[in-house]
């Protein structure tokens, strides 16, 4: 009879745990959508900011930088979260100033100097996969030259329960320069036409 009842039991826990496996699964995916659709209004947002630029102080000088990618997703590592990366490429010719490159270095550099001519002449960053794959070979070589860089910002569970204003957020995009008093941010992007004036 104690068997039969300490069975019974298991059964019941065991449907339990089945059931609630289930709601957690659906629950899951309904929080995915609803954090989705927030993800591409905040896509919708940031759009502006793409395709524009600013000059950052870094190593003996300025070099030009530009916006090449801005995207809002639902983040890989987290079903309730919103990861947005700005794609931002810099001058390479700017990058190298006096550098003395070795030989690899410039074959990459006037690759990259290729590209950002070719999108400078239309305003807009078509090649960025082909950019990024030159500046991490680039980046590895002996200056350690960085003419790609991405930035990751993350709004979880925390930002929503604050009900922050997502949409009209500015970001900060201090990674792009090596000094730490500079404080820059999407607010300071300028149009490609403005930053080469």
């Amino acid at each position: 009879m104690k068997e039969n009842f300490e069975q019974e039991l298991l059964m019941d826990c065991l449907d339990q745990i089945v059931g609630m496996r289930k709601e957690h699964t659906m629950l899951v995916a309904k929080t995915r959508g609803v954090v989705g659709r927030v993800a591409k209004m905040i896509d919708q947002a940031i759009r502006p900011f793409k395709n524009k630029g600013l000059t950052v102080r870094y190593g003996h000088g300025d070099v030009r930088c530009w916006l090449a990618m801005c995207e809002a997703k639902v983040s890989n590592y987290s079903f309730d979260e919103v990861e947005v990366v700005l794609g931002v490429a810099c001058s390479p010719f700017d990058l190298k100033g006096h550098t003395k490159l070795t030989k690899k270095e410039a074959e990459i550099v006037a690759e990259l100097q290729k590209i950002w001519v070719h999108n400078l002449m239309c305003k807009y960053f078509f090649d960025r996969e082909q950019f990024k794959e030159l500046s991490d070979k680039l980046r590895v070589l002996t200056h350690h030259l960085e003419c790609y860089n991405e930035l990751s910002y993350y709004y979880g569970i925390d930002d929503f329960y604050r009900r922050e204003d997502l949409l009209s957020k500015h970001y900060d995009l201090s990674g792009v320069t090596d000094n730490p008093d500079c404080h820059i941010s999407t607010r300071d992007l300028v149009s490609i036409s403005e930053l080469y004036g």
